[in-house]
């Protein structure tokens, strides 16, 4: 198109016969759309689904009761530290679960937002990395074998010091 040329832009005009054609129609398949839907909407609100409410039960996910962690156990309490083990079992899963899909999570959004990625998957990114640090934080380090003892006194190792180092500031600057 040239600088001088006048661009026509013709109106869009629907006819009322059209008009007419799209209400009966659009009325007509709401009827259809109602005459079959209706009925099937009825059985399952007021007969299928209180039928499933009765019967329904934990199809995906067991829920294990909290067992007492290893310091709540005596010393001699042997079933009381198995079952610490296994919890302690359980929850490495679960925050190997969630660090797991807080990459999968990540890694979909970097592919979806390619050139953005950067800017848009920050957030998702800091979460996998923060949710990854906590993870090797707690779990990190441990031999292959390990109990809910040895993560216990791991806990207390770091937690004196994280204290040593908060009455001590000066030794954090002098080993910097």
């Amino acid at each position: 198109m040239g600088d001088g040329e006048n661009v026509v832009q013709k109106e869009f005009r629907v006819s009322l016969f059209e008009r007419t054609k799209d209400k009966v129609n659009g009325k007509l398949m709401l009827g259809i759309e109602a005459f079959f839907s209706k009925p099937a909407s009825y059985l399952k609100e007021n007969w299928i689904e209180p039928m499933q409410a009765k019967h329904r039960g934990n199809y995906y996910h067991r829920r294990f009761r909290r067992v007492p962690t290893i310091d709540e156990c005596l010393v001699d309490d042997q079933l009381c530290m198995y079952e610490a083990n296994e919890q302690m079992k359980r929850d490495k899963m679960v925050d190997k679960q969630i660090v797991k899909h807080l990459k999968i999570r990540f890694d979909e959004c970097r592919r979806k937002y390619q050139d953005g990625a950067q800017t848009r998957c920050y957030q998702t990114y800091e979460d996998w990395q923060n949710t990854r640090e906590d993870f090797l934080v707690k779990w990190g380090d441990m031999p292959p074998q390990h109990s809910a003892l040895d993560v216990y006194y791991k806990q207390v190792h770091r937690m004196i010091h994280e204290r040593r180092q908060r009455e001590n500031p000066e030794n954090n600057q002098k080993s910097v």
